[in-house]
Protein backbone atom coordinates (compact mmCIF):
# COMPACT_ATOMS: atom_id res chain seq x y z
CA UNK A 1 0.00 0.00 0.00
CA UNK A 2 1.39 3.47 -0.70
CA UNK A 3 2.23 5.87 1.76
CA UNK A 4 -0.40 8.44 2.25
CA UNK A 5 0.08 11.83 1.36
CA UNK A 6 1.41 13.98 4.51
CA UNK A 7 0.00 17.32 2.86
CA UNK A 8 -3.36 15.81 2.13
CA UNK A 9 -6.40 17.17 4.26
CA UNK A 10 -7.03 15.34 7.29
CA UNK A 11 -9.85 12.71 7.29
CA UNK A 12 -12.89 14.12 9.72
CA UNK A 13 -14.28 11.92 12.30
CA UNK A 14 -17.39 13.51 12.75
CA UNK A 15 -19.82 16.53 11.54
CA UNK A 16 -17.96 19.78 10.42
CA UNK A 17 -18.91 22.72 12.42
CA UNK A 18 -19.77 25.91 10.28
CA UNK A 19 -19.59 29.28 12.31
CA UNK A 20 -21.80 32.10 11.41
CA UNK A 21 -19.84 34.78 9.18
CA UNK A 22 -19.15 37.75 11.20
CA UNK A 23 -20.95 41.06 11.11
CA UNK A 24 -20.03 43.69 8.84
CA UNK A 25 -18.16 46.51 10.49
CA UNK A 26 -21.35 49.24 11.10
CA UNK A 27 -20.51 52.91 9.88
CA UNK A 28 -19.28 54.07 13.49
CA UNK A 29 -16.82 51.09 13.96
CA UNK A 30 -15.06 51.97 10.14
CA UNK A 31 -15.61 55.86 11.10
CA UNK A 32 -13.48 55.28 14.49
CA UNK A 33 -11.06 52.74 12.51
CA UNK A 34 -10.65 55.62 9.74
CA UNK A 35 -9.64 58.20 12.96
CA UNK A 36 -7.11 55.93 14.57
CA UNK A 37 -5.42 55.38 10.81
CA UNK A 38 -5.17 58.99 10.24
CA UNK A 39 -3.86 59.16 13.85
CA UNK A 40 -1.34 56.92 13.08
CA UNK A 41 -0.13 57.96 10.23
CA UNK A 42 0.06 61.19 11.65
CA UNK A 43 1.84 60.08 14.02
CA UNK A 44 4.16 58.12 12.07
CA UNK A 45 6.76 61.01 11.01
CA UNK A 46 8.09 63.81 13.72
CA UNK A 47 6.44 67.14 13.10
CA UNK A 48 10.05 68.69 11.67
CA UNK A 49 9.69 66.05 9.29
CA UNK A 50 5.88 67.09 8.25
CA UNK A 51 6.91 70.22 8.05
CA UNK A 52 10.20 69.28 5.59
CA UNK A 53 7.80 67.39 3.61
CA UNK A 54 5.38 70.29 3.55
CA UNK A 55 7.99 72.71 2.40
CA UNK A 56 9.65 70.06 -0.30
CA UNK A 57 6.12 69.29 -2.01
CA UNK A 58 5.25 73.21 -2.02
CA UNK A 59 8.87 73.97 -3.87
CA UNK A 60 8.28 71.28 -6.15
CA UNK A 61 4.35 71.91 -7.22
CA UNK A 62 5.38 75.09 -7.88
CA UNK A 63 8.39 74.94 -9.77
CA UNK A 64 6.05 72.35 -11.56
CA UNK A 65 3.62 75.25 -12.00
CA UNK A 66 6.43 77.96 -13.37
CA UNK A 67 7.08 75.44 -16.31
CA UNK A 68 3.69 74.07 -16.90
CA UNK A 69 4.54 70.24 -16.13
CA UNK A 70 1.92 68.00 -13.93
CA UNK A 71 3.59 67.77 -10.53
CA UNK A 72 1.16 64.84 -9.60
CA UNK A 73 1.81 62.33 -10.96
CA UNK A 74 4.81 63.63 -11.78
CA UNK A 75 6.44 61.71 -14.48
CA UNK A 76 10.00 59.99 -13.73
CA UNK A 77 11.70 62.95 -16.10
CA UNK A 78 9.95 65.60 -14.35
CA UNK A 79 11.62 64.70 -10.70
CA UNK A 80 14.53 63.96 -12.52
CA UNK A 81 14.80 67.55 -13.80
CA UNK A 82 13.42 69.00 -10.39
CA UNK A 83 16.49 67.01 -9.01
CA UNK A 84 18.84 68.40 -11.00
CA UNK A 85 17.99 72.08 -10.51
CA UNK A 86 18.14 71.67 -6.75
CA UNK A 87 21.24 69.66 -6.80
CA UNK A 88 22.73 72.94 -7.46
Amino acid sequence: MPDANPHAPAATAGPVLSLPAPAPPSAEELSELLLRAQDFARDARAENTRRAYQSDWRDFTGWCQARGLLACPALAQTVALYLTVVSD
